[in-house]
């Protein structure tokens, strides 16, 4: 049994046309002590999946239907007084941006001290301790002067360091990272990456990674699942995925990176046109419009997710016809032709 499964989530939101589906049917696993990644664009659904798990929705949200089942219990409709119990001590997340998750008046002592009373009834000299313990444990170095610092008193990588021990404070089983490394620059990336990656060793933690960035999910992550429009279009090993993409989604994206080897001033490939506006209804395949592959059937019913091979899964009728050699959207063109 995974430690976390999603089925069929759906999270919907309101508007003056009716409601949406801004997340549409996800269905996901975590095992214990894995790192999954979930990739996808801008708007796709990928942070909002994983506010749904801890019911962090903005407003006008809600879950609409399916099951987020946590060691085989549903957790998706549980009261407000078991969910306050139930963030931090079994689900961390950590969100995109440090500083504006650290609360700028009080010092990252306070902050931490607090999580730890709230968590783990932590008071006094033993709070201060085990904060210290944190920031040592995420490698923050002089931990004792670190907690008389005020946010605006680090910089963007200690700022996410600091958030993630206050994610850590219950020792929870599962950590949500919600584009750890977006304001922060390469370098910084890089050594907050390897944290998280080492922590989720030494800590045996499930971890459900969000990012955009594919080259990120290469380095860190064993399992990888591809979200479009709500909806999760292809699963399966890092390898796979890399080396065997069966969506032409997950094809255009791959092709869109550079290759570091590659000849200089190249052109990559670029998929046409744009996402769909999730405020409508979507009949059929929501890439169908973008999709060279697309036929009449695509764009009729819902596609439902085919095994192709062990762990790999894909919303595609055309699968059989894509691979990572299939000239999709072009060949890589010299930019001066």
């Amino acid at each position: 049994m995974a430690l976390l499964a999603i089925r069929d989530l759906v999270t919907q939101f309101k508007s003056s046309a009716g409601p949406f589906n801004a997340v549409n049917g996800v269905t996901l696993e975590v095992e214990r002590g894995e790192m999954v990644g979930l990739v996808g664009e801008s708007g796709c659904g990928k942070s909002l999946t994983l506010r749904s798990i801890v019911r962090v929705l903005p407003r006008g949200a809600r879950i609409a239907g399916g099951q987020i089942l946590y060691e085989g219990n549903d957790i998706a409709h549980l009261s407000s007084g078991n969910l306050t119990r139930f963030r931090g001590r079994e689900i961390s997340m950590i969100l995109q941006d440090p500083m504006s998750a650290l609360n700028p008046v009080y010092t990252v002592g306070a902050q931490l001290m607090e999580t730890l009373r709230e968590t783990r009834g932590l008071r006094g000299k033993a709070a201060r301790q085990r904060a210290i313990e944190l920031l040592r444990l995420v490698n923050i170095p002089d931990p004792e002067r670190r907690l008389e610092s005020y946010p605006h008193q680090l910089s963007g990588g200690l700022s996410q360091r600091v958030v993630i021990a206050i994610a850590l404070c219950a020792q929870p089983k599962v950590l949500l990272a919600d584009e750890p490394t977006t304001a922060l620059d390469v370098t910084v990336q890089a050594q907050i990456l390897k944290l998280l990656k080492d922590l989720q060793k030494q800590l045996q933690m499930a971890v459900l990674l969000v990012t955009h960035d594919l080259g990120l999910v290469a380095q860190t992550c064993s399992r990888v699942a591809i979200m479009y429009a709500g909806r999760v279009i292809e699963e399966g090993t890092v390898e796979q995925i890399f080396e065997s993409p069966r969506h032409p989604y997950t094809v255009g994206l791959i092709e869109s990176i550079p290759l570091v080897d590659g000849p200089l001033h190249t052109r990559l490939p670029a998929i046409p046109g744009s996402p769909p506006n999730m405020a409508k209804p979507i009949i059929g395949c929501a890439f169908a419009p973008r999709c060279p592959l697309a036929s009449n059937e695509c764009r009729e019913g819902t596609i439902p997710l085919y095994d192709v091979a062990p762990q790999h899964r894909v919303a595609c009728g055309k699968h059989a016809l894509v691979s990572k050699h299939s000239v999709i959207y072009g060949v890589r063109a010299n930019a001066a032709s």
